[in-house]
C-alpha cells in the first residue's frame, strides 16, 4: 500500500465521516455549519468506522477502485435516501462530500483524460437536466437534478441515465398505487431520492456492483 492510496483512502472516509454526522445532524433538526460538523466528536467515530469499511470493501475487492467508489455512492445515495424521506431536502454539503472524495479516488486510480472527459460529459448531462427540468416546470426537484449531475460528473452520464430509467419507473409504480390504493391526489409530492437509492440497488445487482 503506497502512501498515497493510505491518504486518500483516509481522506475518503474522513468525508464519508462527515456526511455521517450532517445527516445525523440534520435527523435530529439541527442545523450545522461545516466548521461545526468538523469539530464534532461523532464526525470522528463515523470517519473510523467509514475507515473500517472503506478498508474491508477497498482490500477485499483486490484494491479495486471501481468497487471503492461504488461502495461510496451507494452510500451516499443511501444516507441521502433517508434525509430526503424525511426532510425533503439533498444538502450541497453531502453533495460537495461526495465530489470531492469521487475526485480522489479518481485521481488515484484513472487517467486524467479519461477523468477529464467523464467530467465534462457529465457537466453537459446535467446542464441539459437542469434546463429540461425548468422547462418542464420543475417535475423534480433542483436538490434532485445536483445530485443528479454530480453522479454524471463522477460516474459518468450513460451511468446516471440508467439509473434515472430505474428510478422514475419505479417511482411511477408507486404513484399509481397513492392512486389507486391509497386514494392520494394525482398533484401529491413524494421524495425522490429514495426511488433514485432504490433504483441503484437495482443497477448495482444487474451489473455486478460495478459503476
Amino acid at each position: 500500500m503506497t502512501i498515497w492510496e493510505i491518504l486518500t483512502l483516509a481522506a475518503v472516509s474522513i468525508l464519508g465521516g462527515m456526511k455521517a454526522a450532517w445527516i445525523v445532524s440534520l435527523w435530529k433538526d439541527r442545523e450545522r455549519s461545516c466548521c461545526q460538523v468538523w469539530c464534532e466528536k461523532q464526525t470522528a467515530v463515523l470517519s473510523f468506522v467509514c475507515l473500517l469499511l472503506y478498508g474491508l470493501v477497498w482490500l477485499g475487492s483486490g484494491k479495486a477502485l471501481t468497487m471503492l467508489r461504488s461502495a461510496d455512492l451507494f452510500y451516499t445515495y443511501g444516507i441521502l435516501a433517508m434525509i430526503d424521506g424525511k426532510r425533503r431536502i439533498v444538502p450541497d454539503e453531502i453533495l460537495l462530500c461526495y465530489f470531492a472524495g469521487q475526485m480522489l479516488m479518481g485521481a488515484l486510480g484513472t487517467p486524467l483524460e479519461i477523468l477529464g472527459k467523464t467530467l465534462l460529459s457529465g457537466m453537459l448531462f446535467a446542464g441539459v437536466l437542469f434546463a429540461f427540468v425548468w422547462i418542464m416546470g420543475r417535475k423534480m426537484g433542483w436538490g434532485d437534478v445536483k445530485l443528479l449531475g454530480a453522479t454524471a460528473m463522477t460516474a459518468g452520464w450513460g451511468y446516471t441515465l440508467q439509473l434515472l430509467f430505474f428510478a422514475m419507473g419505479l417511482s411511477l409504480v408507486y404513484g399509481i398505487g397513492l392512486l389507486l390504493v391509497w386514494r392520494k391526489d394525482v398533484r401529491t409530492e413524494f421524495p425522490f431520492v429514495p426511488f433514485l437509492a432504490a433504483g441503484m440497488a437495482i443497477q448495482m445487482v444487474s451489473q455486478g456492483f460495478t459503476a
